[in-house]
């Protein structure tokens, strides 16, 4: 499919007027609980707490976690977050860093790794891990997904992020977002979501859909720095498995960046 699914803004929408329903029927798993404390306990020894780290990067659906140590040495003043929920990806990346976990339930599921004095790698699920965050406050200075699985068939679109009733959460986290994918009408669609968001003019119930809400508008408030899509040239350091496949086999890529 490339051409935009036709229920994309209208699924938005209805995902932010009803946010507070998603919130009382999705409870956080027990294993994101546990996950996410144990973020905010390492960071918090290792960087004077999560809210005083001076810069955040969430690195969601990371996968191995090539693209959080990339940041990680890309951005050396900042703390970067590697968030996935497969623990075999996670694994795969812990043993290329070298480390062990420091975190783990009596069933050996959870993860929660260093990999690097600034990044740590994180078992969890993202609208769970989202939540807690914009629960507990914590600011997320940019947000990247990088290739996110694109369930490209039309019956899908609830599975992609923008489709997905977590929408709002990932809006409310950041004011500065980052996604990149070779599907570019999974770009373009996660754009008509923003763009219906930020003309949304009823109230809504979810002060972090409010949130959400605002944070759409001021994409859209500056002319200079609206939010777009544009085709991209990979090199390496490849951001991640899938980057470096899709630049070596001569598929087009794309990214589309939002910021206040």
């Amino acid at each position: 499919r490339n051409e935009p699914h036709s229920s994309t803004a209208c699924i938005a929408l209805k995902h932010v007027r009803e946010l507070h329903q998603y919130l009382a029927r999705a409870p956080v798993p027990e294993h994101s609980q546990r996950a996410f404390t144990a973020t905010r306990e390492w960071l918090s020894s290792n960087n004077g707490g999560m809210n005083a780290a001076p810069k955040l990067i969430l690195d969601s659906g990371c996968g191995s976690g090539r693209s959080t140590l990339l940041l990680a040495s890309q951005h050396p003043d900042s703390v970067i977050v590697g968030v996935d929920r497969s623990l075999v990806r996670l694994r795969k990346g812990q043993r290329v860093a070298g480390t062990r976990h420091v975190h783990v339930d009596a069933n050996d599921q959870d993860l929660v790794a260093p990999v690097a004095p600034n990044a740590l790698l994180v078992r969890a699920d993202l609208p769970a891990f989202w939540r807690q965050c914009v629960e507990h406050d914590v600011h997320v200075h940019k947000h990247c997904l990088a290739f996110p699985n694109p369930y490209p068939k039309p019956s899908q679109l609830s599975k992609r992020w923008h489709g997905h009733p977590s929408f709002p959460l990932l809006l409310a986290l950041s004011t500065q977002v980052e996604l990149r994918s070779n599907w570019r009408t999974y770009l373009d669609e996660f754009l008509i979501a923003l763009s219906a968001i930020s003309s949304l003019e009823d109230e809504v119930e979810s002060p972090v859909a409010r949130t959400a809400w605002a944070t759409t508008r001021a994409y859209f408030q500056n002319i200079d720095l609206q939010p777009q899509v544009r085709r991209y040239e990979a090199s390496s350091p490849f951001t991640s498995d899938f980057e470096e496949k899709y630049h070596r086999a001569g598929v087009n890529l794309f990214q589309l960046t939002a910021k206040t």
